[in-house]
């Protein structure tokens, strides 16, 4: 299990370590682990939702629209819909079906609902 998260943490730190930008190169705003937290706290802020920092780092690649906190928490929160609360006991005809995550700039949104 240790093995499988260490494994985990160095690969998103090698896919997030291309996304950076050199400052002063004119290629806008450099995403740092900071930032992506920055980014994070504002959509949960906005919408209750905590995107996964794969999720942020796609997103930021895909489009120069998205070089902000802001522009970011918009996509994703307009994108995303509260889970229905349970209905009491259903069967499996009535019960709710498994539902991809939604697409922003084809970059699947990512991650969970918090309060």
């Amino acid at each position: 299990m240790r093995r499988a998260l260490f494994t985990l943490a160095a690969l998103a730190s090698i896919c997030l370590s291309g996304c950076a930008t050199v400052p002063g190169s004119g290629g806008g705003a450099i995403l740092t682990a900071a930032y992506i937290a920055e980014i994070q706290a504002t959509v949960r802020s906005a919408c209750g939702y905590l995107p996964t920092a794969n999720t942020i780092a796609q997103l930021f690649a895909s489009s120069s629209r998205f070089a902000n906190a802001i522009a970011i928490a918009n996509a994703i929160c307009s994108a995303m819909t509260p889970p229905a609360p349970p209905l009491g006991i259903m069967s499996r005809s009535t019960a709710p079906r498994r539902v991809a995550a939604p697409l922003v700039n084809g970059v699947r949104i990512r991650g969970q609902f918090v309060r």
